[in-house]
């Protein structure tokens, strides 16, 4: 096939139905939502119909199938957020990249994606970078620094070369850390803030 006609299927899965379809699908969903909550194998931070529907619909305009895009996509404060498995299948299913490599280090990972359409880019992320943004602490750089760096830097390859491929969305480890940054954030503003007044700290 021709890169002309990849990038139209590509184009196709995600077309925009009419409102019109979009609400009857979304009525649609119910039932499949309640059957599937009542098999017991749903995660478990998908505990309601409402939140099966949003994974349903967000994975269709990725191009995920029903059941992996309850398993690749999460939400998380309110954002979407991608596994690493499920960035790299749409990129492999997409087949818009000419060429791939990841050179992956103890400390550091550097990765390449070359697109048929001549875009290309080279992400590096590493020890230095994980430190910069207060990482190493975590559990799964402590045991597996390697595969972060690997799929922190494939995922910033990616919003660079295929945006349109991965819905510009943001790994969920990704969302997730910032997520505890702003908590952090949030704690620590507090605190200052109560040391100047003795009476709120009672009120925390």
């Amino acid at each position: 096939r021709s890169q002309r006609a990849r990038d139209k299927e590509l184009a196709m899965t995600r077309d925009i139905m009419p409102l019109e379809n979009q609400i009857q699908m979304f009525q649609q969903l119910d039932v499949v939502a309640k059957e599937l909550l009542k098999s017991g194998l749903m995660p478990k931070a998908v505990d309601t119909p409402e939140k099966v529907k949003v994974l349903v619909i967000t994975g269709r305009e990725l191009g995920f199938p029903m059941m992996e895009a309850i398993q690749r996509i999460a939400v998380i404060d309110g954002k979407p957020a991608l596994s690493p498995q499920g960035m790299l299948s749409l990129i492999n299913r997409s087949e818009v990249l000419e060429k791939f490599t990841v050179n992956s280090q103890p400390k550091f990972c550097d990765v390449y994606m070359h697109r048929k359409n001549g875009v290309e880019f080279t992400a590096h992320f590493g020890e230095d970078e994980a430190r910069a943004l207060n990482l190493l602490w975590k559990d799964n750089y402590k045991r597996q620094a390697p595969n972060m760096y690997k799929w922190r830097a494939i995922a910033a390859c990616a919003r660079v070369v295929c945006p349109d491929v991965i819905g510009g969305m943001y790994l969920i480890e990704e969302v997730q850390s910032h997520a505890d940054e702003e908590e952090t954030i949030a704690i620590v503003e507090k605190t200052a803030a109560i040391t100047d007044n003795k009476q709120d700290y009672f009120e925390w």
